[in-house]
């Protein structure tokens, strides 16, 4: 659907929405940059501005995180949050 807006739109894309991910939630820069990006960063600030008057103060539940193995990027394996 994203390919056929674009393509409607104008806009020339070889990006394949059928394609194998890699794994890792990165969306790059430029001419890199992820289709989905803009769609990923709306639905984290409507999380937050439906969650934060739910529940405003939360707790990490564990005290040391295991972090994802990469020279790349830094991110907790899981974050479990409490109440509170």
């Amino acid at each position: 659907m994203v390919q056929q807006i674009a393509t409607s739109a104008g806009f020339r894309t070889l990006t394949s929405i059928e394609r194998r991910p890699r794994g890792h939630l990165g969306f790059g820069g430029g001419v890199h940059g992820c289709l989905g990006a803009m769609v990923a960063r709306m639905a984290v600030r409507i999380l937050f501005e439906e969650w934060l008057p739910r529940i405003p103060e939360f707790t990490r539940v564990e005290r040391d995180l295991a972090w994802v193995p990469s020279t790349t990027f830094r991110s907790p394996m899981s974050l479990r949050l409490g109440r509170g």
